[in-house]
């Protein structure tokens, strides 16, 4: 897939560049990179995780893809990582979804343990940069360069393109 897309927009792979990461797929909405890549990883039988007064592009994106969805108090890693001692095995494919920064609370997610919990769990990790892009890291990374985390270690990593870019449409 990355290389069909980077010959179709040399801008995704001009961001991959800048992000470090393999590749990224532009999309015209900044809603629509959560709720495809939910329903790709989780789909009907699987399970996503997401925080209370989670953004829109998360808790909508939770709901459409036809997964089972638990909510977690916000910011509750030992809560989640309780749940996922009790629940996943019950379930094919498992998907934590998160803000960098929370829109509603301003809280700045712990990237390090959250990385530490889907691997214990071997589950998926999606981080939502849409408020961190362009903010977090010496040269506006986001939540992996603040926190010294190699992007590998998370599995997809959205942003709308809205707020530090003031441009339309988002990108995984």
């Amino acid at each position: 897939m990355s290389r069909v897309w980077k010959a179709v927009t040399p801008q995704a792979a001009d961001l991959a560049g800048f992000l470090g990461v393999e590749d990224t797929v532009l999309f015209v909405s900044a809603h629509a990179p959560n709720a495809n890549v939910m329903g790709t990883l989780a789909g009907a039988e699987g399970l996503v995780l997401v925080f209370e007064n989670a953004c829109g592009g998360i808790s909508d994106g939770a709901l459409a893809c036809g997964a089972e969805v638990l909510v977690i108090p916000e910011g509750d890693l030992a809560r989640m990582d309780e749940l996922l001692t009790q629940v996943r095995r019950r379930y094919r494919r498992v998907l934590i979804a998160v803000e960098a920064i929370a829109e509603r609370t301003g809280a700045i997610a712990d990237l390090p343990r959250l990385v530490e919990i889907k691997q214990r769990h071997q589950v998926f990790l999606l981080v939502d940069e849409s408020a961190s892009f362009g903010v977090l890291g010496c040269s506006g990374r986001g939540l992996t360069e603040h926190d010294g985390v190699r992007p590998a270690d998370v599995d997809v990593i959205s942003c709308g393109l809205g707020r530090a870019l003031g441009s339309a449409g988002g990108f995984v």
